[in-house]
């Protein structure tokens, strides 16, 4: 679908690869809502022939998520769902390949212009 040589980021590679696999992690750690906002992302991302600074702060929300960031938040979605899951399943080492997969898709990317040196993007 993507081709490095063609301006496509690692970003763009990974959620070719990865998307649906993104869809399904973020419904588990975070439900419809988190779904939603992974499937928007990846259709925005797709859309555009760049990495945007707006995909970009979506991209490491996202990460946030799968990051388990919000699980120790008392009665977030995050921390309900992420207590159902059983850390027994195989989903568990898949929700970590995929984490790891998605941290350096993101690490690849260029720094973005738009953010001033040593800011938050």
């Amino acid at each position: 679908m993507f081709d490095l040589m063609s301006g496509a980021s690692t970003l763009h590679l990974f959620v070719a690869e990865h998307g649906d696999a993104l869809n399904d992690a973020c419904h588990v750690l975070g439900g419809d809502h988190w779904r939603k906002r992974a499937a928007a992302f990846r259709d925005a991302l797709t859309d555009s022939g760049k990495v945007t600074s707006r995909l970009r702060r979506e991209a490491t929300a996202l990460l946030g998520l799968l990051s388990l960031e919000n699980v120790n938040v008392e009665h977030s979605i995050e921390a309900s769902r992420f207590a159902e899951i059983d850390i027994l399943s195989p989903i568990v080492e898949d929700l970590c390949l995929l984490t790891e997969s998605f941290s350096a898709a993101i690490s690849g990317l260029p720094e973005d212009p738009s953010t001033p040196e040593g800011g938050a993007a």
